[in-house]
């Protein structure tokens, strides 16, 4: 495979079952070095309420832990390492220890490795819990690649040159992939290498979340930024996820061209637990008589499954949670109390009266942006239609020359915001798959150089990121359509 699935792995070494009985979470990155052998980096992370901590000489309670690790290639043992690792010092033994963590860096040539660690609770007669990985180096000189993605417990600058240092920062890592509702930023660091090979002078990257295994991205966690290509460019970003409901993500960096192809991608899974975000159905709402209501006499899964499904465009993310699991679980009776939940949080007194007028609209867009293969409201015009109604004003253009054909679509109004519009470009000629290239709305996709991207039919120049105006071609109109809709 071309891309690495296996990127950041988390290995809880115990369960989390009983204060005294020693867990921990363990993670490693991998990072290449401009002349020199690639790293790894291992993340050890103690749950210090699960050790036993013991007077020290100083008179204070500290927990001692026994770590070995040992780097195999093949029968050969290429790395060992034992050493104790001590927690941070408590006043009295009713204090408790916090969480403390360990971080390792081992010099390894591209190969094969199987990853062997012990830890055991000195204080304890407790074996020792020991796990096995298996991880591959694989970095090439030639070729632009990515570090896996480092999560992050603190970002500083820094001068002085230690463990946790990095391209002039101090890198506390976070070694579990959960966060609960305490935790409202995500951070992650990451290495690009290589760009100056390619010959272009910048390039962009992108990181964005993602859910439903990486099907749908979240367009208010996504982010751009221009790099000067280097030996090493650091990538670090941080997302503030108060508002990220309960769920399983995905973190994921794209490095692209100037002529904007895909040069490398890396993604790393997290667990969002959100209590603060409650599901929109509650238990009273679950209990309901549906009885006499516009859902009771659907009884059929596969339509129930449908009318769930064209919910897409004007649900939440918790709805969309909720409903893609109702889908999954095709039981009737859910089904139909999701769809009568939905509709009743719309309209309390008419519930089935706003479901109707809402299929009407999915039946326009069936019809004007669906195709023998694919629904009108799973298109991104069928998206954009139903969430944000029909636009003021389209301009269609089939004919600009070196261009795709393309529609421009523009809201007068849209909720708070004014004058938004949206680019919609068809590479696929000889279909009706008009997608998403840029908007001027808050939270859907910005494309600064939508314009270059849109003319990039022609053979003749490539798209570049530094740019955000299409090169002048003759007859070209994709800018007098996007500024003077006519």
């Amino acid at each position: 495979m071309k891309r690495l699935l296996l990127l950041l792995s988390f290995v809880s070494l115990t369960q989390f079952a009983s204060a005294g009985k020693l867990s921990a979470f363990m993670s490693y990155s991998r990072f290449d070095q401009p002349n020199a052998k690639p790293y790894l980096e291992t993340y050890l992370n103690v749950i210090g309420s699960t050790t036993v901590a013991v007077q020290n000489k100083e008179g204070k309670f500290q927990s001692k832990i026994e770590v070995l690790w040992v780097f195999k290639s093949g029968d050969s043992i290429v790395h060992f390492d034992k050493y104790n690792l001590l927690s941070p010092e408590a006043l009295t033994a009713e204090t408790a220890i916090p969480n403390f963590i360990s971080q390792q860096r081992v010099t390894l040539p591209n190969g094969s490795y199987d990853v062997e660690l012990a830890i055991r609770d000195f204080n304890t007669t407790d074996p020792a819990t020991k796990i096995t990985q298996h991880i591959d180096m694989n970095f090439e000189n030639e070729k632009v690649q990515l570090s896996d993605i480092e999560l992050l417990e603190s970002i500083s600058s820094t001068t002085t040159n230690t463990i946790y240092s990095k391209c002039g920062y101090e890198l506390i890592p976070n070694a579990n992939n959960f966060y609960p509702e305490d935790l409202t930023s995500l951070r992650f660091y990451a290495e690009v290498y290589n760009t100056a090979k390619t010959g272009n002078e910048s390039f962009l990257v992108r990181y964005y979340l993602t859910e439903n295994n990486g099907r749908r991205i979240l367009n208010d966690w996504t982010m751009n930024k221009r790099e000067t290509a280097k030996e090493v460019n650091p990538i670090l970003a941080e997302f503030p996820i108060e508002n990220l409901p309960s769920g399983n993500y995905e973190i994921n960096i794209d490095v692209v061209s100037r002529d904007n192809h895909l040069l490398a991608h890396r993604q790393l899974s997290f667990q969002r637990s959100n209590q603060l975000r409650k599901p929109i159905i509650t238990d009273a709402l679950s209990d309901a008589d549906l009885t006499n209501t516009f859902v009771s006499t659907i009884t059929n899964p596969d339509t129930l499954a449908e009318m769930i499904a064209v919910l897409y465009p004007i649900s939440d993310q918790m709805e969309l949670r909720i409903g893609e699991n109702q889908i999954l679980q095709h039981d009737v009776k859910s089904m139909q109390h999701f769809l009568y939940s939905f509709w009743s949080k719309r309209d309390k007194i008419a519930p089935e009266h706003a479901w109707e007028l809402y299929m009407i609209e999915v039946q326009k867009a069936n019809n004007s942006y669906g195709s023998i293969t694919n629904k009108g409201y799973k298109t991104d015009r069928g998206r954009v239609y139903l969430q944000y109604g029909p636009p003021d004003h389209i301009s269609e253009e089939s004919h600009d020359p070196n261009s795709w054909p393309y529609e421009i679509w523009q809201y007068y109004k849209l909720g708070s915001q004014t004058n938004r519009k949206f680019v919609f470009y068809n590479t696929e000629l000889g279909t009706a798959n008009f997608r998403l290239l840029h908007s001027t709305a808050k939270g859907e996709l910005q494309e600064p150089s939508w314009e270059l991207v849109l003319h990039n039919r022609s053979q003749q120049f490539g798209t570049d990121i530094d740019q955000e105006n299409a090169v002048d071609t003759y007859g070209g109109k994709s800018k007098d359509n996007f500024n003077n809709p006519k």
